[in-house]
This record gives C-alpha cells, structure tokens and sequence, in this order.
C-alpha cells in the first residue's frame, strides 16, 4: 500500500530524520512503531501525516483508519494530540531483524530442504527459480528479459501457453512489486507460474486455460528497488531514481508514472520526497516502460492484476476519480467471483471496489492505464496482511504459502469470467476466394475453454450475396477438435458470407465471428489464372540484400532449415524438395546461434505479373505464401517484426502486414492486392527480418509463394465483344496486338511475338461453349 498526498501535510519519506543509516549500509528503524490511526476528521488526517515517517496503508478518499510508521519522536508528538490510535508494531527495526535472521538460518541450512515458499528470495534467486520452472516444463514455458531497469537489472518474465497454433490466443498479464518492500508480492507471481505448469497434466480446468490462453508473469517490476530493500532499505518503496535538481530525496513511485491521467495532484505528488512522487513526465521510467510495452505488446489481452501488499483489497478502475466506469458491473462481478474463491481458501476476506472510494485517489496508475488507455480489464491487488495488523511489509514466512494459494483461487476465478468459453481457429487461414460452381471447403477448429462443445452443435451459417437469411449445414467432428462443412458452389463475381456457431454443454451459444453476419468472414467467387508460383526448390531470381539490408548474420538463404525451438524442422511445400528461404537455416549450439542480428534482411522477390491473365476479366488480384515468424524465445520478445511489403516498381513498398505474432507453426497469408496498391505486370513482394533491438532472437522463413488474377472467364477469341466468334475477332486481335495491348498476349508468356498469333489461332478454332 502507498502513502496519500494530502497537500502540504505530507512530510518527506524514506530519507526523514529518523531513520538512522549505520555505516554505508543498512538504514536502522530502532524505536519506530507502527500505528494504526483512526482520523476522524481532514484535519487529524493531515496531523498525523505530519509526524509519519512512512504511511502503509489508508482507507477511503477522505477520513477513515489508515497505518502509519513514526519515529519515537514523532511517535510522543502523535500520542499528546489526541487522535485515537493504536500501536500494531512496537519495533518494526526487532521485526526486519527477525525477519533477517530467518532468512539467514534457512540459508545457512540448506540440508533441511526448505521449499521455495518457505521464505522470502533476492531477485537472484527468483530469476534462477523462474528459469527452471521454465526449463523444466520446456513445452508450455520459457523465460525472456521484459527489458532493463534503471540500474540495468534484467526483468525477466516468463510465458506460458500450451503446444500448437498460438494465432490469436488471448493473453492474461500477471506483474508483481511495482513497490520495493512488498516482499510477499513476487512469491505469489512465481507461485502462480508453478501451479499452471505444475498442475498442467492432471487439472483439466488449468489445462484448458494453458492451452487457449497466454500467461505472461513478471514477478519484480522493480528491481532496483527491491535489491535497495534487501541491501540498504528494508522499507524502500520506490525505483532507484536519483535525486533531481534541488531535491535530497530519491526514487520515483512507477505506479504514479502511467500516462494515463498522469500529473493529478489528487491521487500523486510532485515532491521527489513524497512516496507517490509521479516523475518528471508520463513513462519517464524505464520500468514503466517496460510493463506498459510488456502488456501493449501481448494484444489481445483479457486482464491484467498488479499484485501489492498490504492490506487485502481488490481494486478496480478508476483511481483517479469518484466516477465510475462503464464497465463498473462487470468489474463488480468479476471481483465478487475473485474474493468469494480467495476466501474459500483460508478464510480470508478481500475487499473490491473501484479503488479512489475503497482506498484513496490515485493517479498514473498501471490499472487505470490499462482500462483506461488499452480498455483491457485491470486490477490492482493488495495481499496479506489485512489492514492495522502486527506484521505489515514484514509478512512472516508462514503465511507466504497461504497467501500464494488463496490468491491462484482468485486468479482461476478471474480466469473463468475472462476467457472465451470457447476458441474458435481456422485451419490453415481463411479462404478467400472460391472456384465457380464448386463447393469451398471450410475447416474450424471448435477447442474448449471454459466449457465443452455439445456433441453436433457445429454449424456453418451462410448466405449468397450480403443480404438475406442465412441457412446452415451441420459440421462434421474431425480429429484434433476440428469440424469441417463445404459452402456450396455460386456463380462467378458473386460473394459467399459465412459465420460459424457452436453450443457449449450449458447451453450457450457461441458464434465465430462474435458479430455473427454484422462482420461475417466471406468468400469471392471466381475464375483464378496462376501467374506466378514459387516452391522456393529452384533457384527462381530472388534477391538477398540491396538498400535497408544491414544485419552482419542471420541472412536470407534457400536451404533446409534445422530444427529449434524457433526455427522450423522443414520446408512447407509437400513432398520432395525441402527447401525454402530462411534466416540461417543452421541449428547451432542455442536457439539464438544463427538468428538476425545487427539489422535488416531483407530477401526480394523476381518481378511477377498481377494485371492480367488471357480470357479472365479481372476484378481482383491476389498473392499468397507460407511464412513462419518466431521472435518469442529471447530476452526481448515480439519487439522486432517481420515486415511483408508489395511493390508496383521496385521502389515504392507498401506494407502487407507487420507479424509480431510468433505461432509456432506455418502460417498462410493471403492478401487481396487491389486493396494495398494500383496492381501492375512488373510487381515484387519482399521479406524483411529484424534485429532492431539488443537481445532478440529472430528467426523467419518463407515459402510456396504464388500470385493469382481473379475475375470472371470470358470467351477469349471473342475479340470484340460482339457474342460471336467470326473472321472480325482476328482483326481486333491483330490490332490489340500492335498497340501493345496486354490482351494479345494469347499464351500468357508476357512477350508479345508470333506465338500469340498461334494461339489465338487454337483458341479461335475451338470457339466458346
């Protein structure tokens, strides 16, 4: 919990008289107490502030109880004023000594086999037990650096998600000790972790939750500051900020420093001494930057909490002001849902509300940036112990473990109201275009969330145009989850819409996209012609490098790649062959051996035809690839993109799609060209790999790379358009053929020459249906 600005009240903290530095060490608290007030107007409010060297906790926006710390000198001024109190702590120095010394005997025995959870870590020692719950379940987990602190200490988080396909998965981001001396915090993040990989194998609840969501956990948001409390400060709140101009005082408060209603005096301050002291400038700290980037980047995310302690609150937007939100029910719901299951654990009682009326206002906070700014559903959430309790920061080590428990109680509540109740894939990509008068296959895959499928319940909803009453086919159950149904065959130049429906086994019905026909998915139907394909097996004029191409490894080249755990073992085209482009396609000794590094590769494709395809009337053009992307295994994840760009003429690029999305898997891509670019005959279409930022792992390849006009089939050797093919339609071709005109070219070869006279000639004999 944090200390509330209350105008000029507010006394400087953390570096106060009181507290005694011993050496160039430890700051001492000998003496200090901790009291719980009972202010029962502004003005006792304001006069207790006064004499408090930290304040701990506080209740409610105005008057209310609140625990505070006070030197024994400023402890005898509070006694004489009258203000009714009570003393939680006669000595919190006895208490961070006692909670040393334990920590102490534990190390000093390790033969007894403590748990990780029987006491409290350094960061060290987290990170080192983080990566082994990370290495030891290698298929769900890995760890990566989030980025760096002040100070340079790695963030390292980790990612947790079930094998497969993760296109389109939703994320749940999970950060703990924003606030230095909130030792209980990390524990219960790192618990979290163990029990979603640890139960993974025998809780069908957990299972489906990995499987279908991505968990992201970063247990120490900052780590210099927790490393100050362990070396010097056992009661340091803030980052390790120095002090600014003019000011003795360091740190900066990073749950203060959110852009989002940033600078408000009710709810921060603006005094460098002041716990809440908000920064220079939105995001002005690197660790702000790193959670809001950490969570920005892991769209779409359902939910985030931001694990504190003390005093047992689950706080809701908003904090800096009495209004509230509009999703103000739904958070009311989900709250009730989390505090039933925590206390059904021990017994323990939390309390939710929007936090300025349950606690006090804030402002710059990491939950209303992310409801406010993202609209993503967030919680800030105060541990044990409960407010004007013996213990405060110094929870003692029994009670790590129950604190850990009922509080994945209360995530798995939170969980079951987030996530979808089912997750709805497309198999290999959406179709988007359709063969006239043949029927287009389409394959879902149905996998259960929250609930099962009802057996039969798989229905694919369409219509023929954009307008009208859908009918619906059952779809047939196929093995790993999927269901597949044909839309029927339509007429060229028409549009197919389709939605999928699915009924869980309570009863719900889920429909694919949510929108159902207000944003269908849809087909075209259409005649295609292939003008360019590519199996990437031969050597076809493809380029690697040329302007913007600057990394020194990791290079563009056709081979087969070798397997790792961010490379693929093969090419993707079926059979013989085996090759495509890659980044490097050697395995190495590590993951990260013969990724990108030091910039740009960029690989360049030969010139291909889009405009036009002999007898097809066009009305649109598309290309097509298959492309593996994996940036998620280094130290810094899903920062460094592969760009996908299209040209008309080699030097104008239009970007097809920026991919941050590491899959895991070959993934095709197919873009309607006329929706990016005026379509030329001399087009190219390039791949660029990334290293941009220090730490990266990036790996990418690319194959079966082809182009297709599509439109309507028109009867060809009916030059002039007159319904009958006869000795004028050779007069309209011989002069189409001396204008240039891309019509004459009969075969397709791109070259005009006698060839096409030929053709035309077969064509003209065989006439039109």
């Amino acid at each position: 919990m944090i200390r509330t600005t209350i105008a000029a009240a507010a006394l400087a903290i953390g570096g106060g008289a009181a507290a005694q530095e011993v050496g160039p060490a430890r700051v001492r608290y000998d003496g200090h107490r901790g009291v719980h007030v009972t202010a029962r107007t502004p003005a006792e409010v304001a006069t207790a502030l006064s004499l408090s060297d930290h304040v701990w906790t506080c209740t409610g926006a105005g008057v209310g109880p609140f625990d505070v710390q006070m030197s024994p000198e400023h402890f005898a001024a509070f006694a004489a004023t009258g203000i009714p109190y009570r003393v939680t702590v006669e000595n919190v120095q006895a208490m961070i000594d006692a909670e040393r010394a334990e920590i102490d005997a534990i190390n000093a025995n390790p033969g007894d086999n403590p748990g990780f959870y029987d006491t409290y870590h350094t960061r060290t020692e987290i990170n080192t037990y983080l990566q082994q719950l990370a290495a030891g379940h290698a298929t769900l987990a890995y760890t990566c650096s989030a980025g760096s602190s002040l100070e340079g200490r790695e963030m390292l988080y980790i990612r947790i998600t079930g094998p497969g396909d993760r296109t389109g998965r939703p994320t749940i981001v999970l950060n703990a000790c924003q606030h230095a001396r909130e030792w209980v915090a990390p524990p219960v993040a790192v618990y979290i972790a163990e029990q979603l990989l640890t139960r993974y194998a025998t809780d069908p609840l957990v299972k489906r939750l990995v499987d279908s969501v991505e968990w992201v956990i970063l247990p120490i948001t900052n780590p210099d500051g927790y490393q100050y409390s362990w070396d010097t400060d056992r009661m340091w709140r803030k980052n390790r900020r120095p002090a600014p101009s003019g000011s003795s005082c360091a740190g900066v408060d990073t749950n203060r420093n959110f852009s989002f209603e940033w600078g408000l005096s009710n709810g921060s301050s603006g005094d460098p001494c002041d716990e809440t002291y908000r920064g220079t400038a939105p995001a002005s700290e690197p660790e702000t930057k790193v959670i809001r980037d950490l969570i920005a980047g892991s769209a779409p995310v359902l939910a985030t909490i931001d694990y504190h302690s003390f005093s047992q609150y689950l706080l809701e937007p908003w904090g800096y002001t009495p209004a509230l939100p509009a999703a103000h029910a739904t958070f009311q719901s989900i709250s009730a849902a989390m505090a039933q299951a925590i206390q059904g654990v021990h017994g323990v009682q939390y309390i939710y509300g929007p936090g300025y009326t349950t606690i006090y206002p804030t402002s710059g906070t990491i939950g209303d940036w992310a409801y406010g700014a993202q609209g993503i559903l967030a919680w800030g959430l105060e541990l044990r112990p409960e407010a004007g309790s013996s213990f405060g920061f110094t929870l003692p080590s029994n009670q790590i473990v129950p604190t850990c428990e009922e509080n994945f109680a209360g995530l798995m509540a939170l969980a079951q109201n987030v996530a979808p109740p089912l997750l709805f894939q497309l198999v290999q990509g959406t179709p988007v275009l359709a063969e006239p008068g043949q029927a287009t296959p389409i394959r879902v895959a149905v996998r259960a969330v929250l609930n099962t499928v009802q057996a039969g319940s798989v229905r694919l909803y369409y219509r023929i145009g954009t307008s009208g009453a859908p009918l619906w086919t059952p779809m047939t159950a196929m093995p790993n989850s999927e269901y597949q149904a044909n839309l029927p065959g339509a007429d060229c130049g028409q549009v197919i819409q389709y939605v999928v429906q699915a009924t869980t086994n309570s009863g719900a019905v889920i429909k694919f996209p949510p929108a159902s026909f207000g944003n269908p998915l849809e087909v075209t139907v259409a005649d295609t012609a292939l003008t360019f394909s590519d199996t990437c097996d031969t050597q076809t004029g493809w380029a690697v490098g040329g302007t913007g191409s600057t990394a020194t490894a990791g290079l563009w080249v056709r081979n087969a790649p070798q397997a790792t755990a961010a490379q693929p073992a093969g090419d993707h085209t079926p059979g013989a062959g085996g090759l495509c482009y890659v980044t490097d396609h050697r395995a190495g000794t590590s993951v990260g051996q013969y990724d990108v590094d030091g910039g740009t590769t960029i690989l360049t494709s030969p010139t291909f035809n889009a405009l036009y395809a002999p007898g097809i009337t066009r009305t649109g053009s598309y290309v097509s690839y298959w492309r593996w992307y994996s940036s998620d295994r280094g130290p810094q994840p899903g920062v460094d993109p592969l760009l996908v760009q299209i040209s008309a003429n080699g030097s104008t690029w239009v970007t097809l799609e920026q991919v941050t999305d590491s899959a895991g898997v070959w993934v095709r891509k197919e873009f309607r060209i006329d929706d990016f670019l005026p379509v030329g005959s001399v087009m190219r279409i390039r791949f660029a790999a990334s290293d941009l930022n220090e730490d990266s792992v990036v790996e990418a390849a690319v194959d079966d790379i082809q182009v297709r006009v599509a439109g309507c089939t028109v009867c060809y050797p009916d030059c002039n358009g007159d319904g009958a093919v006869n000795l004028s339609d050779f007069g309209c071709f011989t002069t189409k053929f001396a204008l240039g005109q891309s019509y004459a070219d009969c075969n397709g070869d791109f070259a005009l020459n006698l060839a096409d006279f030929g053709c035309f000639q077969t064509k003209f004999a065989l006439g039109c249906p």
